[in-house]
Order: C-alpha cells, then sequence, then structure tokens
C-alpha cells in the first residue's frame, strides 16, 4: 500500500496504552466494575451507570 512510497509500516500492539490511550481509561473501568464482583449483565450495567 504505501510502502512503495518508501514508507515503513510499523506492527504494533493496539493494546500498548503507549500507541492508544484510550486502554489506560478501559484499564481503570474494568478495575472498578471487578472490584464490584457483578455476577450478571445487570450488575455490570448498574456499576457503570454508577461509575458516570
Amino acid at each position: 500500500m504505501i510502502e512503495p512510497l518508501g514508507a515503513k509500516v510499523l506492527n504494533l500492539s493496539k493494546c500498548s496504552p503507549d500507541f492508544n490511550p484510550i486502554e489506560l481509561w478501559w484499564l481503570q473501568l474494568k478495575s472498578f466494575i471487578s472490584s464490584f464482583y457483578p455476577t450478571t449483565t445487570e450488575m455490570v450495567d448498574t456499576v457503570i451507570s454508577v461509575a458516570f
């Protein structure tokens, strides 16, 4: 695609917070949710509502 134009393609991890800052936010949200030990999707929904 772009390599013929002289650019180098780097394969980077999708989940690296260095390249994808939203990963830090997801980590905090998952940690918050898991601290309530939800056992149903309804409980997860409730915890997410509390978070926001």
